[in-house]
């Protein structure tokens, strides 16, 4: 992969609208709505507004619109820029399996990360681009995923905390 499609998709960022709950792909805003008064003034949750930003439609040769969509901020995922064994795109909060074993990919002590969370609080993480092309992405932890991993149970039996 070239640098400037790296940095493209390292910029990417996912998130799920507000009005209908479907993904959406684009740049990441936290938008202040209103500037604070400098004299005891504080935001509150309605000032603050998160986006996935987008380019608009357009006809041919005319201007092509910025769209800022509102999305839900718990469901807001960086793009890891890696891809999974069938070449798509790997985000974070995406849960990846090797057939045998599931884990979620999270942002480590200064890396991507694979993690698997155990109910007594041990957690194993693997380097991302280590494992990430002998993956799959088997759903995430927003939509949930075919397998247990969902249920709290590990196909091979393993116990996982809640997420």
């Amino acid at each position: 992969m070239n640098n400037l499609a790296e940095r493209i998709e390292r910029s990417l960022f996912r998130g799920k609208r507000k009005d209908n709950c479907k993904w959406e792909l684009g740049a990441y805003l936290l938008h202040f709505k209103r500037q604070l008064c400098p004299f005891g003034d504080s935001y509150t949750g309605k000032d603050i507004v998160h986006l996935i930003i987008k380019s608009g439609f357009a006809d041919w040769n005319l201007p092509r619109p910025i769209e800022g969509v509102p999305v839900d901020r718990a469901t807001v995922g960086q793009c890891t820029g890696e891809q999974d064994m069938n070449q798509m795109l790997i985000f974070e909060g995406d849960v990846l399996s090797d057939g045998q074993h599931e884990g979620i990919v999270e942002w480590r002590d200064g890396g991507w990360c694979l993690c698997y969370r155990k109910k007594n609080g041990f957690t194993d993480n693997n380097n991302l681009v280590d494992v990430c092309s002998s993956n799959f992405i088997a759903g995430n932890i927003h939509d949930g995923c075919p397998g247990d991993f969902v249920l709290g149970v590990e196909a091979n039996g393993a116990e996982f905390a809640s997420i």
